[in-house]
C-alpha cells in the first residue's frame, strides 16, 4: 500500500494521501489498539517480503494506517546497493523493531511475543540474519539499557528481535540435527 503519485518536478514528487502518520496512530491507541497497529505492520512487511519486497526504513514515521491498511512511504534509499535481498529484509525488520520498541518500553515481552508469531512466517535466511546482528548487538544492548530513553529503546529493539527469532533458529538447528544423524527426519516421526 504505497501512496498514488499525484504529479513530480524537478525537485518535488506530489503523492496522495494513504492515511494518517502511524506514528501518531500509535502515540494515540491504548494497548490493545497499539497491538493491533503493531500486527497488521508485521503482517504488511511480510506480505511484501513473501513477494520479494522490501522497505528500506519501515520505521513509523515512514508508515501510515488509513483505519484498515498499513501503508508506506519514503523509498529514498536502496539497500540492496549494498547488501542482498534477504539482508535487505532482515534490516526492515530490525528497523521496524528499533521504531515501535519505544510505545513497548513497559511491556517489551508483548512485542518479543508479536514479532516472535511474525518472524515463524519468515525466510529462513531473513531470520538467521535478524538472529546474527541482533546477537551481535547484545553488549552493546547491554550498555545501552543504563542511558537515556532513546538507547533504552535501542536496546530493548535488540533484545526483543533476538529473543523473537531464537526459538525458530533452535527449530532449525533441532530439524538438522536430526537429519544429519540418520538421514531421517525422526521428530516427523513422532508427529504422525
Amino acid at each position: 500500500n504505497v501512496p498514488a503519485v499525484i504529479g513530480s518536478g524537478h525537485a518535488a514528487l506530489v503523492i496522495g494521501d494513504n492515511g494518517s502518520s502511524f506514528n501518531t496512530c500509535l502515540r494515540e491507541a491504548d494497548d490493545a489498539g497499539r497491538d493491533r497497529l503493531v500486527t497488521a505492520a508485521m503482517q504488511s512487511i511480510a506480505e511484501a517480503h513473501a513477494r520479494g519486497a522490501y522497505f528500506g526504513q519501515p520505521l513509523p514515521r515512514n508508515l501510515t494506517w488509513d483505519g484498515q491498511n498499513v501503508g508506506f512511504i519514503d523509498f529514498e534509499e536502496d539497500p540492496l546497493e549494498v547488501m542482498d535481498l534477504a539482508e535487505a529484509q532482515a534490516r526492515d525488520w530490525l528497523m521496524f523493531g528499533y521504531g515501535v520498541a519505544k510505545y513497548y518500553a513497559d511491556r517489551p515481552e508483548s512485542l518479543q511475543a508479536m514479532m516472535a508469531e511474525a518472524m515463524n512466517g519468515v525466510q529462513a535466511p531473513v531470520r538467521a540474519h535478524v538472529h546474527a546482528v541482533s546477537g551481535r548487538l547484545q553488549r552493546l544492548a547491554r550498555v545501552c539499557m543504563k542511558l537515556g530513553r532513546s538507547a533504552r529503546a535501542l536496546a530493548h529493539s535488540i533484545f526483543i528481535t533476538h529473543g523473537a527469532t531464537t526459538l525458530g533458529l533452535l527449530m532449525v538447528v533441532g530439524l538438522c540435527m536430526d537429519w544429519f544423524a540418520d538421514g531421517e527426519l525422526d521428530i516427523l516421526q513422532l508427529l504422525c
